[in-house]
């Protein structure tokens, strides 16, 4: 069970519509400094989105039937890798989106799920997290941008999910899951020299995310409280050193009913976009909605956007 809604928090993150979801801006050549999402679309899916950091300046980027998440930018801010079951209804393979010219290209069709996509700094690989052989775990694989070199950075015993690549490219975080834990670990880009950077029994880490300069990690955490089970983990932001150490807690608001999750660094390193999921009470349901935070933990507050807002990614800067 336990599995199940990790994997609901992680890649499916909107199940219901609300709001317009037409397409508000068809200007894609303007998306430095952007943020993309997963914000729900018609016929209760889920499509991507782009907006400046403010709220403003929202577009649609998917409009075709399917369900669509995981948003990741290319290193220039000029594509955007996705999962997506847009060809086969269940499966959710791995995908790009070009957005000078809106084509989009499938790069992973492996027979069992594909999610979870990142992008190199290089620009040349896509890592991301699949299950394969009917097994109830995951594991990490690298892949050229044209499908072939496909490799399996991890194949072991834990599931190995959502992995993000260092700003140099030499190593790659993720989260690994083994019995009640939930742990951020690091391992280099070949999938050698596995490093556990949180051991905490029971403890939920999650989501981990680079800082553009690669000194600190933020992530999504229930460590401070870990004895509570509901059934969302009650999990703040957080940053640590990428060596572990160093941690600091960033929000301070998480309860039952209010949960923080997918930090999401800006490019200059000095603030930090992350989601927020509210249980309604009276309606029901969750409601997810946009913060952001000062990487040193000060202005905390609310980004007004005209829908719900899940997995946001910050774009880099935009580069030739």
């Amino acid at each position: 069970m336990r599995h199940q809604w990790i994997l609901y928090l992680l890649f499916f993150p909107l199940l219901h519509c609300a709001g317009n979801t037409d397409l508000l801006d068809s200007d894609y050549s303007t998306v430095e400094g952007r943020i993309a999402f997963v914000g729900p679309g018609d016929f209760r899916t889920f499509k991507i989105f782009v907006m400046r950091p403010d709220g403003k300046g929202l577009m649609r980027l998917t409009s075709e039937q399917g369900g669509y998440t995981n948003p990741s930018w290319s290193p220039n801010a000029r594509r955007i890798a996705f999962a997506s079951n847009r060809d086969a209804v269940g499966n959710f393979d791995i995908y790009i989106f070009n957005l000078e010219d809106g084509d989009i290209q499938k790069v992973v069709d492996l027979p069992g799920p594909d999610l979870g996509p990142a992008w190199s700094p290089g620009g040349g690989k896509i890592a991301f997290q699949a299950r394969q052989d009917n097994r109830d775990r995951w594991d990490i694989y690298t892949v050229n941008l044209d499908g072939t070199g496909l490799q399996n950075l991890t194949n072991s015993p834990s599931s190995d999910e959502a992995p993000a690549w260092s700003p140099d490219g030499r190593r790659i975080a993720f989260q690994s899951r083994q019995g009640n834990n939930i742990d951020i670990l690091i391992m280099d880009s070949d999938g050698s020299n596995r490093v556990r950077l949180t051991d905490f029994n029971g403890v939920q880490n999650i989501h981990p995310a680079w800082s553009p300069d690669g000194t600190r990690i933020a992530y999504a955490s229930n460590r401070h409280q870990p004895q509570v089970r509901n059934q969302f983990p009650e999990c703040e932001i957080y940053t640590m050193g990428s060596d572990g150490a160093m941690v600091r807690r960033l929000t301070l608001d998480a309860s039952s009913t209010v949960a923080f999750f997918s930090p999401t660094w800006s490019p200059d390193g000095q603030r930090i976009a992350f989601e927020v999921r509210r249980t309604l009470e009276r309606q029901g349901g969750l409601e997810h909605r946009l913060m952001m935070i000062n990487a040193d933990g000060t202005d905390l507050h609310e980004v007004s956007v005209d829908m719900e807002v899940s997995a946001p990614r910050w774009s880099p800067r935009q580069t030739e």
